[in-house]
This record gives structure tokens, sequence and C-alpha cells, in this order.
């Protein structure tokens, strides 16, 4: 089994060779992960395979195809909606080894969307991996914890689901949904066909999600990496309490 380090490494944004104004965080965030596993980095290349047109004509990158990238390269992945109400479904993710990459406004009371990929995760504070933030960018509670700049930001709680599950969804961030990246020599999977588009599917079984059984409280919803088709839950497990799913 492939091992690796639940650390992710600074690659710094300035390399990326694409107009600055550009909505390029998703690439760069899906690169840090990639760079975790072992894999190439390439955010420039991630952004020209995945950008697409939004509603106003501008190059963005949605959420469910940094999911399709991640299956493309054959590593375990999924996009998902967690649920406000369930304990804190990061910890166990992390805790698991997988990596995730957040959909937040990209700061309290503006609509626009924003991707950060989380570098540690603990019960009052999640560290994430910001390509948009400086060492003078707003706010951060704690240290900087990137070796080579102000990339690194670590938010209490509070703060960090002000923008990841705000209380008025945007057109760009409906709350809750992050994807979630593993090797995918380390997670039994359960794959089958979307039932919109047909195309593959995976569910992975170590998170609690299952095209046939219950899934972990976790959870609110998945969307198909394809087509971004919502797929919800035939019925809940009840959550226990210390349980990591």
């Amino acid at each position: 089994m492939k091992t690796f380090s639940r650390t992710i490494p600074n690659q710094r944004s300035r390399s990326l060779s694409i107009h600055r104004d550009q909505r390029t965080c998703g690439a760069h965030a899906l690169a840090r992960v990639y760079a975790s596993l072992g894999l190439r980095a390439d955010a420039p290349a991630i952004w020209r395979r995945l950008a697409e047109p939004d509603s106003a004509g501008e190059p963005r990158i949605r959420t469910h195809r940094l999911a399709d990238d991640a299956l493309s390269h054959g590593l375990s992945a999924v996009c998902l909606q967690a649920d406000r109400k369930a304990p804190p479904a990061l910890n166990a993710l992390h805790a698991m080894g997988w990596r995730v990459v957040l959909n937040h406004l990209i700061t309290p009371g503006r609509p626009e969307g924003h991707f950060s990929a989380v570098v540690r995760a603990r019960r009052d504070s999640v560290t994430l991996f910001d390509p948009n933030h400086g060492p003078n960018d707003g706010p951060n509670d704690g240290p900087n914890h990137g070796p080579s700049g102000g990339s690194f930001v670590r938010m209490r709680r509070q703060r960090l689901h002000e923008r990841w599950m705000p209380s008025a969804p945007s057109a760009e961030v409906i709350g809750g949904v992050l994807v979630a990246v593993r090797d995918a020599t380390s997670d039994p999977s359960e794959w089958r066909a979307c039932p919109a588009c047909g195309g593959d599917f995976l569910l992975p079984a170590s998170i609690g999600t299952s095209w046939s059984g219950p899934w972990s409280a976790h959870w609110l919803a998945a969307f198909c990496p394809r087509c971004d088709a919502r797929v919800e839950p035939l019925s809940h497990k009840p959550f226990l309490p210390g349980a990591a799913v």
C-alpha cells in the first residue's frame, strides 16, 4: 500500500502562468492536494482542464470538477455536502488521511465562491491553505504555518463556518460542500452509474456513504463528478458520539 504524508506542501501561487485576475483558487487548492499525495502539482494545467465559463461568461472551476479530475488521476474522490448539525466532518476526514478542498465564501457578506485546502483540523480550529491569502491579507486567528509566505491560515470553527456554511447561501456557495481526495489503494468504495448522466460515480464506504445502505449522519448529499447531479441518502445511520464517521 502506498503511504503518504498528511502535510500539504507549500507551492507558491506566483508560479501560475495565467492572467492574475482569473479565479484560479480551485486549481491551486487541488494542486496542493496532488503534491501532498506525491503527484505532479501543476495548477496551470488543472486550470486549463477544468475552467469553464460561468453565467457571466467568466472562466471558473465548479466544485464537482475537482473530484472528476482527481478520479482521472486514479485517486478516490467524492464531492459531498456536510450537515451543519452533525459533528465536525472535517476532523473525521483528516484523521483518516483524506485531503479536503472546501468550497466557501471568499468573505462573509460577499456572494463569490472560493476554494481552500484543509491542512489541519482540530476540535476548535482548522488550518487552511488559502491561495489568495498573503501575509497581510486580512485576519488570521493564529501564526502563519506556511514555510514561505502567508498562504496558511488558522481559523476558529465559528469563523470557518461563517464562510463554509453561510446562513444565507449564494449562487456559488450552497453551504457545507467539499471535495475529499485520497489514494485509491487505501479506500474500499462502491461505484455505480450516475442516475442522471450514466458516468462513474464513486461513494467511498470508509466515510459513511453507500449506494445501497444508510449514510453517516455527517452527509446530506453527494454530487456526481461528471454532471453535478445531487444524490441524497436512502437513510442515515445514527451518529454515535466519539465515532469517526
